[in-house]
């Protein structure tokens, strides 16, 4: 587990090697630029962009919004309850897909 406060700490740990079954990605904060990051993310690292599932709720920028859009079945409204997330993260222990 890590946690990146901004995306070249982010890009830092994935360049580094580390490997994540599961990334949670708050698109409320704005240090992570939203959807411009996850574009990056998907030209640099495609594999790891499939593991991102979107922390949203609230008011957010039309970019943000498009994105959430676009991936709605990776879209998680906060606050996330214990029992949704163990649902996520559940079937990644198998090693099968999950379903949102």
């Amino acid at each position: 587990m890590a946690q990146a406060r901004d995306p070249g700490e982010a890009f830092a740990l994935l360049e580094k090697g580390e490997q994540f079954d599961l990334v949670l990605w708050d698109v409320s904060k704005a240090k992570l630029r939203g959807a411009a990051t996850f574009l990056e993310l998907q030209e640099r690292m495609p594999a790891t962009a499939k593991r991102v599932f979107f922390l949203a709720g609230g008011v957010a920028p039309s970019s943000v919004q498009q994105l959430l859009a676009r991936y709605p079945s990776r879209r998680l409204e906060r606050p996330l309850s214990p029992g949704h997330l163990g649902e996520i993260v559940e079937p990644l222990t198998r090693g099968t897909s999950v379903m949102v």
